[in-house]
């Protein structure tokens, strides 16, 4: 038998709710997984599971809960990967060819096509990013071995597991490599508490429009 872990978290929907003051934590919300039940707390109370966090405000009909799962920790996890490929045959919303799979070349025609094409995401539970070489980088790309003929100097193929939406008002910067802050304007200890919660509240803002119009696939802007 399995142990039943308990886990306690805070979110912020989308939305800035988590720089207010936190008020006294209601009873939370519950969901369950493979180990038991994890509970959320919010400072604002109850989730509200009908915000725009979500809703599906893209193309694709992905929301920000189909790679933020309450009962993985507001992340994802390969063992609830693999349960939605199964149940949905490769077709739910997270197996996308923009970032699901090894490559947006790569044929999703069967079951088996999608099995192979989304194997980073069904093993590891990462995410593919396209990056360039940035300016200045003190590396250079000598060689590509890409099955998919796909990556290159403009565009590395880059995976990474979803940060857990949680917890916001704590972090220092936004997005794996601190790209959704701007380096003009960084949350830094010589700022005061104001300063860095309007940088932090202006990143995520920023952050959600990208992740938005790139994993959802959006072409209306927020």
């Amino acid at each position: 038998m399995k142990p039943n872990y308990f886990f306690v978290m805070g979110i912020a929907s989308l939305g800035f709710g988590l720089l207010v003051p936190a008020a006294t934590p209601q009873a939370g919300h519950y969901s369950r997984n493979e180990f038991g039940v994890a509970r959320t707390v919010s400072s604002n109370g109850q989730i509200d599971m009908t915000g725009p966090f979500f809703q599906s405000l893209g193309t694709n009909s992905r929301s920000c809960d189909t790679c933020h799962r309450e009962n993985q920790g507001w992340s994802i996890s390969p063992d609830d990967v693999r349960e939605r490929f199964d149940h949905t045959k490769g077709l739910d919303p997270i197996f996308r060819l923009v970032d699901g799979s090894n490559s947006p070349n790569a044929t999703v025609n069967t079951v088996q096509d999608r099995r192979r094409a989304y194997s980073m995401l069904l093993t590891k539970g990462l995410i593919r990013v396209e990056r360039p070489i940035p300016a200045g980088a003190e590396f250079s790309l000598v060689t590509v071995n890409d099955p998919y003929h796909f990556a290159s100097a403009a565009g590395l193929s880059l995976f990474r597991r979803p940060l857990p939406t949680t917890n916001l008002r704590f972090i220092s910067t936004v997005m794996w490599d601190g790209r959704e802050v701007n380096p003009a304007t960084p949350m830094t200890i010589a700022n005061t508490l104001a300063q860095n919660q309007a940088i932090l509240a202006a990143s995520l803002a920023h952050q959600s429009l990208d992740a938005t119009n790139g994993h959802a696939q959006g072409n209306v802007p927020l």
